[in-house]
């Protein structure tokens, strides 16, 4: 059984009809709400509803590939599919559930094997390279939208790796998203960053200069405007992986370029509002000060910065499951490495010495995640900890500690974290005290004498800790017999009591 041409003729001028079609003005030029594709909305359903419905009477002879077959059909449908599908906010998609839900399931059932036909890949490019110009993309955001989506079809179905035409294609379409003012756009173009970095030939991307156009970009210029918590995480995701992948950072001379970028997220830390988005940045640069490690990186997995509730869960566990994990911590960091991580770990010390932590009950969680992290990296993780340099830091880590109890101990939600932290810091102690060979003998009294001060301070903390909650319930219990009695004397005071709008009552 086949389709006759005049019926596939039809099929295929009616997906046509189904593309959204070139705006007849900049999208800059005013803004665009939904209301401005209700006529083109209103015809797509109805051309849909029909167009899906000669799909499932011919699914077979439209959507598999058979020797010299004519592809107009599959490759305006593959278009069709990335631009009615992924993104929600999309103003000129269907809003028909069935509809929907049929092309998620012809995506399941098509799309990789579909789009993996070399010749079907070339006519889409062909498509979106023709629209998504410098000049031209402002009229095409069905071709935005569909060149997005179709990155990330790739990314969750395909996964091969890009070549050297559509890595520069993609590099372009993402400086010019990036460049637009609108946060979306933007977002959209470090979506495509973040797949290109991933997809890209790592030899194509190096030879073409791609990670370092990427990277100047991410710290230079998107770090400093974009600072809600969804477009920090792509950010600094995207910048990692430029670090990572490009073995060229790791020598001395490349490695400034990554403090330069540093520098430009410790900037910012001091002036973030949302701690979470502290956090984020806070653990990008654990992450980067431990790349030139040589050995395996427990960091890879601890400081993830798009998983930080993992992180979380980490650090509260007990204290003989963290042992595994600190010891291998200071292996990490017992390499000729440790003099660029001890200098940013510093910097990180003083950041969070004087900050006020203020916020909702979520953001504070979130600092005391951040400097229990901090104690693991800076303290605990670097061999010089017990050396008298790091002395003065430990006492204002320890007070800022303190400080942050006394102000949200009473908060039940917290007391988990807090009893964590002091966790960590008595295990560390306990492990320090038995690696004397990390400092020289003339300070060996001077080191016991401290530890023997930090030890002190736990239980003071501890029981500090309990007298906060202590005295909290006894007020709240006092508030309670306060109100209670009040409520008793306006009971039995009938001169209280009385409305003295209600007439009296006669007596009997």
């Amino acid at each position: 059984m086949e389709l006759n041409w005049d019926t596939y003729d039809l099929v295929c001028e009616q997906v046509k009809q189904c593309l959204l079609p070139e705006l007849d003005r900049d999208i800059g030029d005013e803004p665009l709400a939904k209301e401005d594709f209700s006529m083109f909305r209103y015809g797509l359903e109805m051309n849909l509803q029909l167009l899906f419905d000669i799909v499932a009477k011919n699914e077979r002879l439209l959507l598999e590939s058979f020797e010299g077959k004519d592809n107009t059909f599959r490759v305006n449908f593959m278009l069709l599919i990335h631009q009615q599908s992924g993104y929600d906010e999309a103003p000129f998609q269907t809003d028909s559930r069935s509809i929907s839900k049929q092309i998620r399931f012809l995506i399941d059932k098509y799309y990789k094997k579909i789009i993996s036909e070399t010749i079907i890949q070339t006519d889409c490019s062909k498509y979106y390279k023709e629209r998504l110009t410098a000049d031209k993309w402002k009229r095409n955001i069905g071709a935005v939208y569909g060149f997005l989506q179709m990155n990330n079809l790739h990314q969750t179905l395909i996964q091969t790796k890009f070549k050297t035409d559509d890595c520069l294609f993609m590099l372009s379409v993402g400086m010019n998203l990036t460049d637009y003012f609108e946060p979306s756009y933007k977002k959209f173009g470090l979506i495509i960053f973040n797949i290109l970095i991933d997809y890209g030939d790592p030899v194509e991307l190096q030879k073409l200069n791609i990670y370092r156009v990427v990277f100047e970009k991410l710290i230079k210029t998107l770090i400093k405007i974009i600072t809600d918590e969804s477009g920090t995480v792509l950010i600094l995701s995207c910048a990692y992986k430029c670090i990572e992948t490009f073995d060229g950072w790791r020598t001395p001379v490349k490695w400034n370029e990554v403090d330069d970028a540093l520098e430009e997220v410790m900037k910012r830390i001091p002036f973030e509002v949302d701690n979470r988005c502290t956090a984020i940045l806070f653990m990008f640069v654990c992450r980067v000060t431990t790349l030139p490690m040589e050995k395996s990186r427990i960091f890879s997995k601890l400081t993830d910065v798009t998983n930080l509730d993992y992180v979380i869960e980490t650090a509260k566990k007990s204290a003989e499951d963290k042992r595994e994990i600190f010891n291998e911590l200071r292996n990490i960091f017992s390499s000729h490495h440790n003099l660029l991580i001890a200098r940013w770990l510093r910097r990180l010390v003083k950041i969070f010495q004087d900050r006020d932590i203020i916020g909702k009950a979520e953001e504070i969680r979130f600092m005391l995640f951040i400097m229990h992290i901090l104690y693991i990296c800076a303290f605990y993780g670097s061999p010089w900890f017990m050396g008298m340099k790091w002395n003065d830091l430990l006492h204002e880590f320890v007070c800022n500690l303190m400080k942050l109890v006394a102000n949200n101990f009473n908060r039940e939600m917290f007391i988990e974290e807090i009893y964590a932290i002091l966790d960590t810091l008595k295990l560390h102690l306990e492990i320090a005290e038995r690696t004397p060979d990390f400092f020289k003998d003339e300070h060996e009294e001077q080191v016991t004498n401290f530890i023997e001060s930090i030890h002190k301070i736990i239980p003071e903390l501890e029981q500090y800790c309990v007298r906060k909650k202590n005295e909290d319930e006894e007020e709240r219990l006092s508030r309670k017999s306060e109100l209670s009695l009040e409520v008793s004397k306006t009971l039995e005071d009938p001169k209280t009591s009385e409305d003295p709008n209600m007439p009296e009552e006669e007596s009997n």
